[in-house]
């Protein structure tokens, strides 16, 4: 896992007479988006598997942060509040990968599997079977 400095990108961009090669980017700004989906879709299916397995949370928290800021949350009730879980989790993550890798060059077909992987995991926990199989004994 190579580091690229600015200054680097910018020193190879003035040896080629000032333009920039755009095939040095780092990947890990990518990697980074990536993997974010996939963190917020396990996010949004934590929060879905311990709603059904508690209608307290389900109605009281979840539901809550919906209204908080959604318009008509009250008309689609507690989804508003589990979106709003995978809203954080993506945004966080993807912030978060973002400054800690932008300046990296990772494998992307690799980091391109973990997130399909973690985007389908958390698809299949939100499908109703796996989450009564799971979460509601």
């Amino acid at each position: 896992m190579a580091t690229v400095t600015p200054e680097q990108i910018t020193t190879q961009a003035e040896a080629r007479g000032g333009q920039a090669d755009t095939t040095m980017r780092p990947s890990g700004a990518a990697v980074a988006a990536m993997l974010a989906i996939g963190i917020g879709a396990m996010a949004m299916a934590i929060v879905v598997g311990i709603s059904d397995a508690s209608a307290d949370f389900n109605n009281g928290l979840v539901h809550s942060i919906g209204k908080a800021w959604v318009p008509g949350a009250q008309g689609i009730g507690p989804y508003s509040g589990k979106f709003t879980f995978f809203l954080v989790g993506w945004l966080l993550s993807w912030g978060i990968g973002h400054l800690v890798l932008k300046n990296r060059d990772l494998d992307l077909g690799k980091w391109a599997v973990v997130s399909f992987a973690l985007i389908s995991l958390g698809i299949l926990l939100i499908w109703p079977p796996i989450t009564e199989l799971i979460w509601i004994h």
